[in-house]
């Protein structure tokens, strides 16, 4: 007699499954809001965290970051609010690295159409990692 055995997946497999999801999704937004962004407004090409290696870089940075959190809160036991708290608290930090930038001008071609792009950047992409990581 053959049996079928109903198997789900591990949560660490289903973990990374949606990191390389993330990853894909993450990085299409961040290049579609830089595209748009640089289309409608005057932002120089030589602001460098704009620039698509850096862009490249610092997604692929916050959803590994991310991952992390959400796999280190997963093996501690505690709930989702547990990664939503630590990832807005994350995401605050770099608003305010970002703040720091604009106030302390010391990149250059930064102005506000470019710190808001990258504001921007930033928010999607923590919201499409709260939206997937969250649903694990």
């Amino acid at each position: 007699m053959l049996r079928t055995v109903n198997t789900t997946p591990s949560s660490a497999a289903r973990l990374w499954r949606s990191a390389g999801f993330a990853v894909a999704a993450v990085l299409a937004a961040s290049f579609l809001l830089r595209a748009v962004a640089f289309t409608s407004f005057d932002i120089s090409s030589s602001f460098v965290p704009l620039q698509a290696g850096p862009l490249f870089g610092w997604t692929l940075a916050i959803v590994a970051l991310l991952v992390l959190v959400r796999n280190r809160v997963e093996l501690t036991g505690r709930s989702a609010s547990g990664f939503r708290h630590t990832a807005i608290l994350f995401l605050g930090v770099l608003v305010a690295l970002d703040a720091l930038v604009l106030l302390a001008g010391i990149v250059p071609g930064v102005n506000v159409a470019a710190i808001l792009t990258l504001l921007t950047t930033q928010v999607s992409s923590f919201m499409l990692c709260l939206y997937l990581f969250g649903s694990i």
